[in-house]
């Protein structure tokens, strides 16, 4: 069964990233809750907590929660709405009571309805730091420096695509092994994960002609009307995949963009071939 542009739509939820709240009008009061390390394998201790905010007639706003990793503690990171200093210092109390909780510390709004962590540097995945970069950043590196220095430009951005291709697939080897089908499944996941578009793999077959399509490209959607295809940096990330899925040398992989929403298509549709071994 293929997949379109309104499955999508189905089947996909915008997801807004960032450790801040911001409602004008509300009073947003950060909590970073410490958990010991065993709390990871406790029951109820998000009850205890939230049974705090109910107590008190407070709403929660925004919660999130680190990332769970064997023997190292565990973060809670959640706004609730609370003006009343009296409320703040109660609620701090309280949760230091619970059992599993090791420290509480509070964050105060820095302006109307606007409260953001300023207790977590640098941000990681997978055990390495990442950078957010917000679409009228990555358009400033991707389409106005193509704009100003033309072809010569769009060739560096293929070859930093190829590294970040390469890295890209031992992201997938750690988590997958050794297992192809694994493999393509994980870096279908990552790249949708990490925000660049949806990659579906419509076919696979080992150094012969592969098809990769990628609904909402991060990089094409910034050159849509241009009637081209436009993909330099996706188009190297695939190759850089491919190259090291198939312990070839990048030169011998082609990626040929053979539709592209730069030019009204509903997707950016790859042919990945091995040209030599």
């Amino acid at each position: 069964m293929s997949f379109t542009t309104k499955d999508l739509k189905r089947q996909y939820i915008p997801y807004e990233v960032g450790r801040y709240v911001h409602l004008p009008g509300h009073h947003p009061v950060g909590f970073l809750i410490e958990l010991l390390p065993e709390a990871l394998t406790m029951h109820g201790v998000l009850k205890e907590i939230s049974h705090i905010f109910t107590l008190r007639n407070i709403s929660i706003l925004h919660f999130k929660m680190s990332r769970p990793i064997l023997g190292k503690p565990i973060y809670i990171l959640l706004f609730a709405d609370i003006e009343d200093e009296r409320d703040i210092e109660y609620i701090k109390q309280e949760l230091g009571k619970i059992k599993l909780i090791k420290e509480v510390k509070v964050v105060e709004p820095i302006s109307n309805g606007f409260t953001i962590d300023n207790f977590f540097f640098p941000l990681t995945s997978m055990g390495q730091r990442v950078v957010i970069l917000r679409k009228s950043l990555y358009e400033g590196m991707i389409k106005r420096l193509r704009e100003e220095f033309g072809s010569g430009y769009e060739a560096v951005l293929y070859y930093i695509g190829i590294e970040m291709g390469r890295e890209f697939y031992q992201d997938c080897l750690s988590i997958a092994g050794n297992n192809t089908e694994k493999i393509c499944k994980v870096f279908e996941e990552l790249f949708r994960a990490y925000g660049f578009g949806v990659l579906k793999i419509v076919n696979i077959t080992p150094k012969t002609e592969c098809v990769i399509r990628v609904y909402e490209s991060f990089e094409c959607e910034l050159f849509k009307k241009r009637n081209r295809p436009s993909s330099h940096l996706v188009r190297g990330i695939l190759v850089g995949w491919f190259s090291s899925l198939y312990n070839l040398n990048y030169d011998y992989i082609r990626a040929i963009e053979t539709t592209c929403i730069a030019m009204g298509d509903e997707y950016c549709e790859f042919v990945i071939s091995v040209t030599r071994e």
